[in-house]
């Protein structure tokens, strides 16, 4: 295994960048998290990563009842701040690894074309096999074609309750 997937970051507070684990923690203080978010910077700065670990967070069960009312409306938590993803769990593990349906990477790069922007339409309608939030990642997301990126604007208008997109591009 590569020396960086190997000692890829787990948690918000081992993220490198300090502007970036800063900015993390306080959407995690706040119990606010969006359901599109744009990371950008250059290769190594994070983004996949930081994309990861917000994936495991909301589908952590530590933070059902905070997803819950977020999300989907329901009564508010005692508690209305995340915590950090149990790195040990089997769930967080896939998605450490990039094993999971339910955080789910998507290389722009290749599926650049606005038919593949509408297979994307259809699926963020199923709801997550596991967890509570799909996670959609789409790297390289620069590399989407005019008219895929102006559907994909039309679905970051209105996504479903159960979808987080994490836009992350090099430019």
């Amino acid at each position: 295994m590569a020396w960086y997937r190997l000692y890829r970051p787990k948690k918000v507070q081992d993220l490198s960048i300090e502007p970036v684990r800063q900015a993390l923690q306080k959407m995690m203080a706040d119990g606010k998290i969006p359901q599109s978010l744009l990371f950008a910077g250059p290769k190594g700065t994070g983004k996949t990563s930081a994309s990861r670990i917000l994936g495991a967070m909301l589908n952590d069960p530590a933070n059902a009842a905070l997803v819950d009312y977020l999300f989907f409306k329901k009564k508010a938590p005692a508690r209305l701040s995340f915590v950090e993803p149990d790195e040990k769990s089997d769930f967080a593990k896939r998605v450490y690894e990039g094993h999971s349906f339910v955080v789910q990477e998507l290389d722009a790069a290749s599926n650049r074309r606005i038919d593949d922007i509408r297979l994307l339409k259809e699926r963020i309608n199923l709801p997550p096999s596991e967890g509570k939030m799909m996670v959609y990642i789409l790297d390289e997301v620069h590399m989407l074609t005019n008219e895929a990126f102006n559907a994909l604007l039309k679905i970051l208008e209105e996504p479903p309750s159960h979808v987080v997109f994490i836009l992350a591009t090099t430019e």
